[in-house]
């Protein structure tokens, strides 16, 4: 399936397949009692169908497969598009994927985590619904933690590459990768976590280039790119 945007009549269309779509979406929740192999979101999956509108937004987690002692298994993440197309075999599928790392894979790599005014977050155990507490100084993965965007760079691929050739695959036109607050890739909080400090010491090196540069923007002679800390002051 391919899909495009296109600038027409003074206004954004949407091609699947060369073919126009209305800018009309039904979307399921994140909430676990409105995954789409539930009766409500059949039901609701084909009132839109027989209303005309086929495109339908669903939302899944790389959480589901990822396992700590087993390799990432995309199945359950399949489901949820196939749960889609039982409902509405004509279905064009957005799906809004959720890239935040298991509560265990945080328990794992503290050291990975948002800390909150010097604190990592708020431990009250694995949350069904994913944003839920978000803002609020719960534990969370650093948006800076290299490990995390590398494993779950992975387990995304592995996902994709077990789509293809698929009735689910085939269904799929467009994927928004969701974390951060609210899953819209805000940060949780004012970041102090270590990836956080390191990703910024980097940015200072690029930026400055010279001890001598760093050291006039901080006003401080004993600053350096191993030492610096990040403040209120914004680059």
């Amino acid at each position: 399936m391919s899909s495009e945007v296109v600038f027409e009549n003074n206004r954004p269309e949407l091609y699947i397949d060369g073919k126009k779509y209305p800018p009309l979406v039904f979307a399921l929740s994140d909430f676990p009692g409105a995954r789409s192999n539930t009766a409500y979101a059949h039901r609701n999956i084909k009132n839109f169908h027989e209303q005309g509108v086929d495109i339908v937004g669903t939302d899944t987690s790389i959480t589901l497969g990822w396992s700590k002692t087993m390799e990432f298994d995309p199945e359950p993440l399949i489901a949820e598009l196939g749960g889609v197309i039982d409902a509405n075999p004509d279905a064009k599928i957005l799906l809004r994927l959720h890239v935040n790392p298991p509560y265990w894979w945080m328990k794992d790599n503290m050291e990975e985590t948002v800390k909150y005014n010097g604190e990592y977050g708020i431990d009250n155990g694995e949350q069904q619904r994913l944003i839920a507490y978000d803002g609020l100084g719960h534990i969370r993965v650093s948006l800076a933690s290299e490990k995390w965007m590398k494993e779950a760079g992975e387990c995304v691929k592995a996902f994709c590459e077990a789509l293809k050739g698929t009735p689910e695959g085939d269904a799929l036109f467009a994927v928004q990768i969701a974390c951060g607050k609210n899953g819209e890739w805000h940060n949780w909080g004012f970041e102090e976590s270590i990836p956080a400090i390191n990703a910024y010491r980097r940015r200072l090196k690029e930026k400055f280039k010279t001890v001598e540069a760093l050291r006039e923007y901080y006003g401080d002679d004993e600053v350096t790119f191993e030492n610096a800390e990040t403040g209120e002051r914004l680059m």
